[in-house]
């Protein structure tokens, strides 16, 4: 008798430990990230000196003057990068500094030989392309060259003119 119940004994406590589990389910959880592009901009002045009595008189030589602009975007990216012609524009290819009613005329390029000027793409211009990025962390710098023409007879004063650097992404 006592066998019998030591197994009955070890059914029931065999059959209590098995109904405290109650089993389990999984399932996956998904994750993804979408990565933007995205981009920024910013510029280092140009300052142009201009003499029209003797350096850049119309005997002398074109004043050039050179500043910069600063792309960064996200890694891998590639995009272009254009110059407006500024607020005071007197074709699709001829940049104009005022200083009240007076202009000096000027250009922009994409590089110190002044071979092509750097705009929007169109009219005898062209865009300056950045990238690859490398990282998302590292910007890329390049130079913008200006040039003033000789010869053109200014009165004194500040000559200002803004351009828009853009790129789209």
């Amino acid at each position: 008798m006592k066998t019998i119940n030591l197994i009955a004994m070890a059914a029931i406590s065999f059959s209590l430990v098995g109904s405290a589990s109650a089993g389990s389910a999984t399932a996956n959880l998904n994750v993804s990230a979408t990565v933007s592009s995205n981009c920024t901009v910013s510029t280092a002045p140009l300052a142009f000196t201009y003499d029209p009595v003797v350096t850049n008189a119309a005997s002398g030589a074109d004043n050039t003057a050179t500043g910069g602009v600063t792309v960064q975007c996200t890694k891998g990216d590639t995009h272009a990068l254009s110059l407006n012609f500024g607020q005071n524009v007197t074709s699709t290819t001829q940049r104009r500094a005022k200083s009240g009613t007076n202009y000096l005329n000027y250009n922009l390029f994409t590089d110190n030989t002044y071979a092509t000027i750097w705009a929007d793409g169109t009219s005898l211009t062209s865009t300056v392309s950045f990238g690859p990025f490398a990282s998302s962390t590292t910007a890329i710098t390049t130079s913008v060259f200006g040039k003033m023409p000789k010869g053109q007879d200014a009165p004194t004063g500040t000559y200002t003119d803004t351009v828009v650097a853009t790129v789209n992404f």
